[in-house]
């Protein structure tokens, strides 16, 4: 039988780097994870919000780009018929730069919503951008969890 790994063991382990895959794959509990070891002195506050935010623009910008490059996709396809992908759409039209923001932040959004983004008109820059910035405050938010709730 194989060993398996909490994620505090991995990131205890690979330390920033497992942030980033992490932020990238899991999100939440990783990066607040992150916090809770920054926490303890074992990687830099920083260095995890850095992290978190990079895994998790690049991330997105490849679901974006899968969305808009692949639209007749079988992959695409598929996210186009969950029910969450719809109500991204109809939140993407009503609210495009609001949506942009805070897709990351909404329960059951959070992987539909960059491919639905990318089959939409949103410019490839504005959606950039925007989830830079997003990435940065919802990493820092996150991590800031973490790290209180460690206290």
């Amino acid at each position: 039988m194989a060993d398996t790994m909490s994620i505090e063991t991995l990131i205890a382990r690979f330390g920033l780097p497992a942030i980033f895959v992490g932020a990238a794959i899991e999100g939440e509990t990783v990066v607040a994870t992150g916090g809770l070891i920054a926490h303890r002195g074992l990687l830099p506050v920083a260095g995890v919000i850095a992290a978190a935010a990079a895994g998790s623009f690049l991330a997105d910008q490849g679901f974006f780009w899968l969305g808009r490059c692949a639209r007749q996709s079988r992959i695409v396809a598929r996210i186009r018929r969950q029910s969450a992908y719809a109500r991204a759409l109809r939140l993407i039209e009503r609210y495009p730069t609001a949506f942009i923001f805070a897709f990351r932040f909404l329960w059951g959004l959070r992987t539909v919503s960059p491919v639905a983004i990318g089959t939409s008109q949103i410019d490839w820059r504005r959606f950039a951008i925007l989830n830079a910035v997003a990435a940065l405050v919802w990493s820092s938010a996150v991590t800031a969890v973490g790290y209180a709730l460690a206290g």
